[in-house]
């Protein structure tokens, strides 16, 4: 792969502003960026003209992603309801409820199981195989608190033992829903790469809330999901659709006097916050810090394949 050289500084509205190289420094930047409402962020090693409130952007993908390049589409400044039918693709859109993405892999491949790489109170990482062994989308699934529903705890044990998440969910009752934080596209590190049976280049990520309720219960936040996809199953670029999926986290709601019964309805209603969008847009300020960790964590993880 090309190595491409380190730049330390950052154009923000024009000017260069230093930049302390590391995930530290780059995750001041993306803040910055945030802050500044730029509709979206582009790390790169050249330069991006961004709309409007912030021109340009230059920084190293090797002092971020360990040379790889790292596309974030950040939440857009309000709701986005509806889509322009030129950016969408060819293949299924990601469905925020009732379907799985194991069934959309399943149609694509024939039958799917996880092969679990790690899990603990903390963290899982799995790759979803088709029946040759190939990957067919690698997952990171972060902890963030106990499980304390005890009918939760039972699903989170068959999960453990290598049960598919959402499958094993719905195996129990449960209905499944999941809230985007981000969605982006990066340069798959060589062990990736060969786990897909692809050459190295740009593959696609999600990062959402994985959010299970079952009949009358609350919905409850399993944990957050970061799917990683191969070429051959979703393409290296962020659409409409993905953007109109776009959220807060399911805390910053709360923290917004947003219940998560009504945050669990609007994603079930195409994510619709007519009558709410300025809840929303002080819900996603709160969820700039948050984001922009996760993301810093999600490069960590893809450092090596355990």
């Amino acid at each position: 792969m090309k190595r491409l050289a380190v730049k330390t500084q950052v154009m923000l509205g024009g000017s260069a502003t230093p930049f302390a190289g590391g995930l530290d420094g780059c995750r001041q930047c993306i803040l910055s960026r945030m802050r500044l409402g730029a509709k979206y962020i582009r790390l790169s090693n050249k330069a991006a003209v961004l709309p409007r409130r912030i021109e340009g952007g230059l920084l190293s993908t090797a002092t971020f992603l360990f040379s790889f390049l790292f596309v974030l589409e950040q939440m857009p400044s309000k709701p986005t309801n509806r889509l322009s039918s030129k950016s969408v693709t060819a293949k299924a859109h990601f469905a925020l409820s009732d379907r799985l993405h194991s069934d959309n892999l399943e149609q694509a491949y024939g039958k799917i199981r996880a092969r679990v790489i790690h899990h603990s109170v903390r963290m899982r990482r799995a790759h979803l195989v088709d029946q040759y062994g190939i990957s067919r989308t690698f997952a990171l699934t972060y902890y963030t608190h106990p499980i304390k529903d005890p009918q939760v705890r039972r699903v989170d044990q068959e999960i453990k033992a290598g049960g598919l998440i959402g499958k094993t969910f719905r195996k129990y009752g449960f209905v499944v829903r999941k809230n985007v934080l981000a969605v982006g596209v990066l340069e798959a590190p060589r062990w990736l790469a060969d786990a897909y049976h692809e050459t190295p280049g740009k593959i696609k990520f999600r990062v959402s809330e994985f959010i299970a309720r079952k009949q009358a219960g609350s919905p409850t936040v399993y944990g957050t999901v970061v799917e990683i996809y191969p070429r051959n199953f979703r393409e290296p670029m962020v659409n409409a659709v993905d953007r109109s999926q776009l959220n807060p986290t399911m805390r910053a709601f709360e923290q917004e006097g947003i219940s998560a019964e009504e945050v669990w309805d609007r994603i079930g209603e195409k994510n619709n916050w007519k009558n709410q969008e300025l809840k929303w847009k002080k819900a996603k300020r709160r969820s700039e810090k948050i984001v922009a960790d996760l993301l810093a964590r999600i490069s960590k993880s893809l450092k090596s394949p355990r």
